[in-house]
């Protein structure tokens, strides 16, 4: 069984915590039908850092996806490698944040933060269901 691991997001960025950790592919269900195999794993690490006044997630998520090309039905690599920063605020200054400051990811902090729910917010997994020609390509060269 896969324990979906949570953090108290305010607390884990005030002390400066940092968590490790790996989601099996096959537990990505939403992207079960773009891909080619869900054997493997991507890694993650959760960093928590304060800023000024600001507490801040910084998100890493690497690993690789098999994807079924669209075209041809074979398999196709997709490497990913991200960094993502989000600032922890409350639900009264999400809205008010994100319309002042296009620059800055914000989040609501919740004491029961799900990091896997964390993992999808930061990464946008709809780039991967439709991925054209062009961006498979680059990606197979490229780090995305």
């Amino acid at each position: 069984m896969f324990a979906r691991p949570l953090i108290d997001s305010i607390d884990f960025a005030s002390n400066g915590r940092e968590l490790r950790g790996e989601i099996p592919v096959e537990r990505l269900s939403r992207l079960n039908d773009i891909l080619g195999s869900t054997h493997g794993t991507l890694t993650y690490e959760v960093r928590g850092l304060r800023e000024g006044d600001r507490y801040m997630l910084e998100v890493a998520l690497s690993g690789v996806f098999h994807l079924r090309c669209q075209r041809c039905l074979g398999e196709l690599t997709y490497p990913l490698d991200m960094v993502s920063r989000l600032q922890l605020v409350s639900a009264d200054q999400l809205g008010e944040i994100e319309a002042n400051d296009d620059d800055v990811d914000c989040i609501e902090a919740s004491s029961q933060m799900d990091v896997l729910e964390l993992m999808r917010m930061s990464f946008c997994w709809d780039s991967l269901s439709r991925p054209s020609t062009l961006t498979v390509l680059a990606a197979n060269r490229l780090k995305v």
